[in-house]
């Protein structure tokens, strides 16, 4: 993805965030059934690199939920079974602090690319999480318009989104730990990232999900550079969420 590319992507999320687009079908618990998801019991990331982040924001990571495909599943109007592809999407889940933490994510797309591979109908990140999110503050429904921020922790150093976010900074000797380097959506810098794949997720969730969310946008990204002591140095993006 080039850098005007990216910035076109995160200007047309911007406008539907703002506006209005397209409302997804996918909206109960059991949808996820349907499409062969379910839960994975999975012990929550071990690392503890966001934890001055967390500490700065005064939130905490909350509940570890992964979904993965792992059941045989059809597709709507139709009776033959295809079997799993064992993607995953793992996140926490704090709905008492409007907080939601992307860890592990491979979309069946990603995970199964066999020829002819048939893909279930509910497969994007934004649905699926939108769903365990909802789920999660079915008891207070109030909850769930109260989402205020992402993180998009560890992200690859080969991803293309990468590319982007050095050219955002100016380069990647520029990336620092947190509280990092913060842009506004109204700049070309956070447009761009936005429009990367770790930002259109979330741009997804806010605008395919407005008949229960409201109108919201994310309003400025943050990237910020952690350290694992296992795996070296990664690029991380946090996302502000607020009233479009």
């Amino acid at each position: 993805m080039s850098w005007t590319q990216a910035v076109q992507s995160g200007e047309a999320l911007l406008r539907q965030m703002t506006l209005g687009g397209p409302q997804s079908e996918f909206r109960c618990y059991s949808d996820l059934a349907n499409s062969g998801w379910s839960r994975f019991p999975t012990d929550g990331a071990t690392d503890t690199d966001l934890e001055s982040a967390l500490t700065a924001l005064g939130v905490t990571s909350g509940t570890y939920v992964n979904m993965m495909q792992q059941d045989d599943f059809k597709l709507p109007g139709s009776d033959t079974e295809y079997p799993p592809t064992y993607a995953q999407y793992q996140q926490y889940y704090n709905p008492d602090q409007g907080l939601i933490i992307a860890e592990f994510n491979y979309s069946p797309q990603r995970t199964y690319k066999d020829p002819g591979v048939i893909y279930p109908a509910l497969n994007r990140w934004s649905d699926v999480v939108y769903i365990v999110w909802a789920d999660l503050c079915r008891n207070e429904p109030d909850a769930i318009r109260k989402i205020m921020y992402f993180f998009r922790h560890h992200i690859r150093i080969d991803s293309p989104t990468v590319a982007v976010i050095n050219e955002a900074i100016e380069g990647a000797e520029h990336l620092k730990p947190w509280p990092g380097m913060r842009f506004s959506t109204d700049t070309e810098q956070g447009k761009a990232m936005l429009g990367t794949a770790h930002g259109y997720g979330v741009a997804w969730f806010l605008i395919n999900h407005q008949h229960t969310l409201g109108r919201k946008k994310v309003a400025a990204i943050t990237v910020f550079q952690t350290v694992d002591s296992m795996m070296g140095n990664f690029y991380n993006l946090f996302l502000e969420v607020g009233d479009a």
